[in-house]
C-alpha cells in the first residue's frame, strides 16, 4: 500500500463497518378517483449540484385504480427502462423500494458506482390535461439511509490513489 505506518498519526477507534445502498420508498395511498395520468420521477442527486441526472415514469390510471394495480404498472414501466443510478426496484404492493448503488458496485452499463447513490422522488398527478389531484396520495420516506461505512477498500484505494507520487516519488 501507499501508506506507509509511520504515516499513521491517528486512529479514530472505529470498527469496520460496511457500505449500506439507500433505499427510497413511495406509498400510494387511495384509489385514483378520475382516470388521468401519474408520474414518478426520479432524480439522481448523488453530486448536490444542478442540473440533476432524471428519469420520469408515466403510466395511464382509471378511475378507481387502486394503489397496487398503480405500483404494478409503475413497477412494469420502471423495470423495463431501470436508469443507471438505480440498482434495483422492489414492488411491495403499494409501495416501491428503489435501491442505490454502492461504491465500487458495477452498474448495468458495465461502468463501476464511484459514490454512493442518492436519490430523490416525486410524484405527479394529471387528470384532465391539467396538473391536480385525481385522489392518489403519496408518502416518499428512507427506508435504509445510505452510508459510506468506515474502513471500506473503494475509499482506501481512492485516497492512495490521490496520494500517489506526492511524498515517496
Amino acid at each position: 500500500p501507499w501508506i506507509y505506518g509511520r504515516d499513521i498519526v491517528a486512529f479514530g477507534g472505529q470498527s469496520g463497518a460496511a457500505q449500506t445502498a439507500e433505499v427510497k420508498n413511495i406509498a400510494l395511498a387511495t384509489n385514483a378517483t378520475a382516470a388521468g395520468f401519474h408520474t414518478i420521477k426520479l432524480i439522481n442527486i448523488t453530486n448536490g449540484e444542478a442540473p440533476f441526472q432524471f428519469k420520469s415514469y408515466e403510466i395511464e390510471v382509471a378511475a378507481g385504480a387502486t394503489p397496487t394495480t398503480q405500483c404494478t404498472a409503475f413497477a412494469a414501466a420502471i423495470n423495463a427502462d431501470l436508469p443507471d443510478f438505480v440498482s434495483s426496484i422492489t414492488n411491495n404492493g403499494t409501495d416501491i423500494d428503489f435501491t442505490g448503488f454502492k461504491k465500487g458496485q458495477v452498474k448495468a452499463d458495465g461502468s463501476i458506482a464511484n459514490e454512493l447513490t442518492a436519490i430523490d422522488i416525486v410524484f405527479e398527478t394529471v387528470t384532465g390535461g391539467a396538473e391536480g389531484d385525481n385522489g392518489t396520495t403519496d408518502t416518499v420516506s428512507d427506508t435504509t439511509v445510505g452510508s459510506r461505512g468506515n474502513g471500506d477498500g473503494f475509499y482506501i484505494r481512492e485516497m492512495e490513489e490521490e496520494l500517489r507520487g506526492t511524498t515517496y516519488g
